[in-house]
């Protein structure tokens, strides 16, 4: 005997559990820190480009893409994490605490 294929369900989406701390937010915070870190790096000492417009570059680039990567996320996935983007800022400020500022 076949088994008899019935119609198709569709389940919804349902939201993963956004915890503050999870091997995502620790690449959010690692990504972040790298991104400042390394854009930084490459404007003042590869390009060699002005100090102060490289601290506003890694800051602002940064900052686009953490908020890019969660708008994506939203846009494909239909879930946007606040957590993920509070991972992003401290992963910045470390990263500019760390690789620019010092």
């Amino acid at each position: 005997m076949e088994p008899q294929l019935g119609p198709v369900m569709v389940q919804p989406m349902v939201p993963v559990s956004d915890r503050w701390f999870s091997r995502d937010k620790f690449l959010h915070f690692y990504f972040s820190a790298t991104i400042a870190g390394l854009s930084f790096h490459v404007y003042t000492d590869q390009m060699k480009r002005n100090e102060t417009q490289g601290r506003v570059i890694s800051v602002s680039l940064t900052a686009l893409i953490g908020l890019g990567k969660e708008l994506y996320d939203k846009k494909k996935k239909n879930q946007f994490s606040w957590k993920d983007l509070a991972w992003d800022g401290l992963g910045l400020a470390a990263g500019y605490l760390l690789f620019v500022q010092l």
